[in-house]
């Protein structure tokens, strides 16, 4: 009959107390427990001035990437972005482009009706920033206007509510 336990495996763990568990065999899940959460290096920084200098040059970048990443979004958020587009009957739609903004806002000279391609129907007042957000991709096109004099509107594209 073959053996089911290794006796050198066995023995190995015999002399260490501290690593028997369960049947006197180590416990893969528990092992991990016994051992410390922080392993010291054996240089640390505190003895060697030159690794903690770049110990601390590293931090300083990394906190400045961070920070420059910050301001550039925050620079993105506050900038709108206004696009004039023409938009036609059946051949000159405008898909919506949010641009990496969180909403869309569009203004035209006179009053309009969009249709977007989702169903419904959107009235712009002349001269008055009307919301437009939704889905990403839906297609406009202007209710009883023609390709051959396409209506302008102006889209903007914002992080805030106008």
């Amino acid at each position: 009959m073959p053996e089911l336990l290794d006796k050198r495996a066995v023995q190995a763990v015999m002399h260490n107390p501290a690593d028997q568990t369960g049947y006197g065999l180590p416990s893969a899940p528990t092992a991990s427990f016994d051992q410390p959460d922080y392993v010291p290096e054996s240089g640390e920084s505190i003895f060697h001035p030159v690794k903690a200098v770049e110990d601390i040059i590293r931090a300083v970048n990394r906190l400045y990437s961070q920070l420059d990443l910050l301001v550039k979004e925050n620079e993105r958020q506050r900038t709108f972005k206004d696009v004039p587009v023409q938009i036609g009957s059946a051949y000159i739609s405008y898909a919506l482009d949010y641009q990496e903004r969180k909403y869309l806002y569009a203004l035209a000279g006179s009053a309009l009706t969009l249709v977007p391609s989702t169903g419904g129907t959107i009235a712009l007042t002349a001269n008055v920033w009307s919301s437009i957000s939704l889905p990403r991709g839906t297609t406009l096109t202007v209710q009883g206007g023609s390709d051959a004099a396409p209506a302008t509107v102006w889209i903007r594209a914002c992080d805030f509510q106008l």
